[in-house]
């Protein structure tokens, strides 16, 4: 029973880490090259995380978002990221709630705009690298964005553009998954306590 207990319970730390692990670095570019202008505050340029639009990953980010925005806000609190639209470079955007417009031909500034939806966070991704903005606690539905926070693989500054994604807090609620993994550690524990106990008794 003892062995049963220990790989539940080795099987749930596991998990949990896989799960929330994910290698990347956090950067803070002063301007690189000053290119254009951008809405909101920068808050920092994430490198090498790889398909940052996907919820969990976003996730990851809340604890270095709310400490770096706290050294503007002290009252500022992070909750969690919903992704409210993504537009991509060359296919545009899934769900028509985003969209962006470009400068010039080098396609490294220029304006967005959503549906007139208000959003809090606006991200800006070139290869491996994308820049974190906040739009303030009401936030905007347009603005302007420039790439002058991002490398290209290669090193360049102010890059082209491949995406940009909009995102809105939300009171964070743990995945039904994450709640299954707790269970199943709590009873593990549960259970191993109850017999410790016994064979004492």
């Amino acid at each position: 029973m003892k062995k049963i207990i220990s790989f539940f319970t080795i099987g749930f730390l596991l998990l949990c880490f896989i799960s929330t692990a994910t290698a990347y670095t956090l950067e803070q570019y002063s301007d690189i090259q000053p290119y254009g202008d951008y809405s909101g505050v920068y808050v920092f340029t994430v490198v090498g995380m790889k398909n940052h639009d996907q919820q969990s990953n976003m996730v990851a980010l809340t604890v270095d978002i709310e400490a770096r925005m706290n050294e503007i806000d002290s009252t500022f609190d992070m909750g969690a990221f919903e992704l409210y639209d993504k537009y991509e470079h060359e296919d545009g955007s899934s769900l028509s709630l985003l969209t962006y417009t470009f400068n010039d031909t080098q396609q490294n500034a220029g304006t967005w705009t959503t549906n007139g939806v208000n959003v809090q966070f606006y991200t800006v991704k070139t290869a491996s690298e994308f820049a974190i903005y906040f739009l303030g606690a009401e936030g905007l539905n347009e603005g302007t964005w420039t790439t002058e926070h991002v490398h290209s693989n290669g090193g360049t500054d102010n890059p082209q553009i491949s995406h940009m994604s909009t995102w809105n807090q939300t009171t964070p609620v743990p995945e039904p998954s994450t709640l299954l993994l707790m269970g199943v550690g709590l009873l593990g524990l549960a259970a191993y306590s109850r017999k410790r106990f016994a064979k004492k008794g």
